[in-house]
């Protein structure tokens, strides 16, 4: 526990001191070599070279342009998703062992939400971690964060599943009123319907989504963890079913019937798993979901260094 909350308190040391934003990392990357006047190709945006968001946006941005101040796309996903659904739930088998914990994490979803999160779009503004806001910022010069050397427009990213049950854990430890509202605007967002306010408690689910992901099952169960309603499991009920017509494929769960490969740590049975724990009244059954995701990085099959999502599980057949 002592390492788990010394590990976890280097990156909100590492937040932004005004915003409480951030961070990716804990660290800032020190320089070994000099960049090349002109970056040409990936070797050059390697860490050697230093912090690779001052490397390519300090001359415009100044000393915000940091790697761990970086706060657009699948990052934004990782720590307030990923890492905030991981925190979460130490915290929760810790109880009063991780007070801290649990009040770091909230407090940086909390500002996430703050400075961040819009909801008309359910969505949230790519943004540098002292906040300045970089919707339609577009990347014009190559780099770490500009591989192809074209033009490359910063959007913002959805509020998707991952983060509805982060919000929805978060309120279920914190009980502060600002995530069950987070919680009633990203189930909106994601097609669920409206889960209904804390004070009349009247949810109205769209029983009829087609939605089929296990993460958004994942969240509607969390949603019944924090405050249990017969609606939240019938929703779920409606996912689990949608889950197994659009992703059962002769035995193997593919998101795309084009797909060649079936992945072999998919979670839609751990999804469909939960749904009937749950439904019996025994949620403990099954092993808590957390949003963990393993990967192989490294060189394959004449491709060089590449992931393995893009070497394998994304091949597709031909038609």
């Amino acid at each position: 526990r002592r390492w788990a909350e010394r590990l976890a308190h280097q990156y909100v040391k590492a937040r932004h001191p005004d915003t409480g934003l951030g961070a990716y990392q804990y660290s800032k990357p020190r320089r070994r070599r000099r960049p090349p006047d002109r970056l040409t190709h990936g070797g050059h945006t390697t860490s050697r070279y230093g912090d690779r968001a001052e490397n390519q946006f300090a001359a415009e941005f100044g000393d915000v342009a940091r790697e761990g101040w970086v706060l657009w796309g699948e990052r934004v996903r990782r720590i307030y998703a990923h890492n905030a659904l991981v925190q979460l739930a130490l915290a929760d088998r810790l109880g009063e062992h991780a007070e801290r914990l649990l009040r770091w994490t909230t407090d940086g979803i909390a500002a996430l939400l703050e400075h961040a999160y819009d909801p008309a779009t359910n969505s949230f503004r790519p943004m540098w971690a002292d906040g300045t806001d970089l919707t339609g910022y577009v990347i014009t010069n190559y780099g770490y964060y500009n591989r192809t050397g074209e033009d490359l427009p910063l959007e913002p990213l959805d509020a998707g599943a991952l983060f509805l049950a982060a919000c929805a854990r978060a309120f279920r430890l914190s009980g502060e009123k600002r995530f069950w509202k987070a919680v009633r605007n990203m189930a909106r967002g994601n097609g669920l319907g409206d889960p209904g306010g804390l004070s009349d408690g009247t949810p109205s689910l769209n029983l009829d989504t087609d939605r089929a992901e296990p993460q958004t099952i994942f969240a509607v169960l969390e949603m019944h963890r924090a405050r249990p309603r017969p609606d939240y499991l019938r929703l779920a009920r409606v996912l689990a079913a949608n889950l197994i017509e659009q992703r059962l494929r002769d035995g193997f769960f593919l998101p795309d019937e084009d797909l060649v490969h079936a992945h072999f740590d998919v979670v839609e049975p751990l999804a469909l798993l939960a749904v009937e724990a749950t439904v019996r009244g025994r949620p403990e059954a099954v092993p808590e979901y957390v949003a963990g995701r393993g990967h192989i990085h490294g060189k394959f099959d004449g491709l060089g260094r590449t992931y393995d999502r893009d070497a394998i599980w994304s091949r597709t057949r031909e038609r």
